[in-house]
């Protein structure tokens, strides 16, 4: 199995970028006609089924068509870094941003620990009693938002 190199394809190889465009064509085609009542999901699977073969799998493409508007307004994509976004509609004390490396932002459990440093007094505390915290200390409730 050789390395397929999505990102290079998409800027050097114009029939791939050809076949990519005309794949999109079919799928916003497709879901007019759904929207309209004259398609069939069957319609709008097939192209997307396409583009993932044509692009081995890797789902890259597709964001944008599953998340069109995330966050705030615009599609998502993948290309825009760091992924530094709110996590939450409602937020708790401020402006709450989980903003972690590739992996770090994987592994933080209600268990981990975490080093803050509250009065100039520096504490290790683990994430749920610091989220339990900041949520007691908040000025509105879930129920405010």
């Amino acid at each position: 199995m050789s390395n397929f190199d999505l990102y290079a394809e998409l800027i050097e190889n114009t029939t791939f970028q050809k076949s990519i465009q005309e794949k999109s064509d079919r799928l916003q085609q497709a879901e007019r006609e759904f929207k309209a009542g004259t398609g069939t999901l069957q319609a709008i699977q097939a192209p997307i089924q396409d583009i993932l073969k044509t692009c081995h799998y890797n789902p890259a493409l597709l964001t944008p068509h599953f998340f069109p508007a995330y966050p705030r307004d615009v599609p998502l994509s993948l290309l825009a870094r760091p992924f530094m976004v709110e996590m939450f509609k409602f937020q708790i004390g401020g402006f709450t941003v989980y903003r972690a490396g590739r992996q770090v932002g994987k592994c933080v459990s209600a268990k981990t620990k975490v080093t803050v440093e509250i009065n100039g007094t520096t504490q290790t505390v683990t994430s749920a009693s610091l989220f339990t915290s900041a949520k007691a200390n908040a000025d509105t409730s879930l129920l405010d938002c």
